[in-house]
This record gives structure tokens, C-alpha cells and sequence, in this order.
């Protein structure tokens, strides 16, 4: 996430708050209906789009969401830096077809490849915290993971 923030840039940002759909409310353990804080924007590399992302936040952090922050660090730094201690992510990687909005954003075409990941940041209780779905091309994506075996030697 650092390593694509430095490389990159963002358009089309947008924060505003919002009432949270059902399967937002579900991933965050919120009762329908609820408010959250929201943030979008497209990711660009060379000019480029790569990807589209949306961040849900539970509203009761009171995280203070600005332009600037967003631009300059990650929304795992911003949790952080507020107090938010966060003790893991449940991640999900899979594929989608770019619904119109998306092919308008990633300056493909409708039915294009896409790479969908959903992350789910939770606090140290093991609480929802945020909500990330990011969407990015397929043909600019590639996902890095190193996982070390917990209690491993060193």
C-alpha cells in the first residue's frame, strides 16, 4: 500500500459521509441503516488509471478524513496516527467485468477484466473498522504478498 501510494497519484477524490448499504453495514458489524464516512478516488500511475477504490468508515471513530492526509499517506497511517490500533485485515482477491461506471473511470472498455479486492481493517478486538473494495485493471495489476509462518524460527 506505501509503495503504490509513493508511485502514484489520485483523481477524482471524494469524501463525503453516507448511509451505508447492507453488505457495507454487515462488513462493519453496523445496524442497517447506519451512517458512515466515505472516501473514492482513482489511482494513477504515468497518467494512467489503474484502479478505483472506496473506503468505508465506521463513523463512531470519529477519523478526521482529509485531502491532504489521503494524498500524502494511507488510510492504515491515518487509522493508526488516530488511535484506530489495528490488529489485521481480512482480505479477499478475486476478478470482476467493469460495470459501466468502472470502464468510464479505468479508461477501458465495459466487460474488461478487473482484479476486485475487498479488505475488511480490524481493531485490536478484532472489530470492522473500515471497509476497502478496490478495482483495478487487469492488465496493470499484479499483487505481491510475503506471509511468514507465525512462531517461525528466526
Amino acid at each position: 500500500a506505501r509503495q503504490m501510494a509513493r508511485n502514484s497519484k489520485m483523481q477524482e477524490l471524494l469524501i463525503t459521509s453516507q448511509v451505508a448499504d447492507e453488505s457495507i453495514c454487515k462488513d462493519l458489524k453496523l445496524a442497517a441503516g447506519s451512517e458512515v464516512d466515505y472516501v473514492s478516488y482513482v489511482r494513477m500511475i504515468a497518467g494512467s488509471p489503474i484502479g478505483f477504490i472506496e473506503s468505508w468508515f465506521r463513523t463512531d471513530l470519529d477519523i478526521k478524513l482529509t485531502a491532504t492526509a489521503i494524498r500524502n499517506s494511507t488510510m492504515l497511517t491515518i487509522l493508526e496516527d488516530q488511535g484506530v490500533k489495528l490488529s489485521g485485515i481480512d482480505h479477499l482477491v478475486g476478478a470482476t467485468l467493469a460495470a459501466p461506471k468502472l470502464a468510464k473511470l479505468l479508461n477501458i472498455k465495459i466487460g474488461e477484466p478487473l482484479v476486485r479486492l475487498k479488505m475488511v481493517m480490524l481493531d485490536k478486538r478484532h472489530n470492522p473498522v473500515e471497509c476497502v473494495l478496490a478495482f483495478f485493471r487487469a492488465d496493470k495489476y499484479e499483487h505481491h504478498m510475503f506471509m511468514t509462518r507465525s512462531g517461525a524460527a528466526q
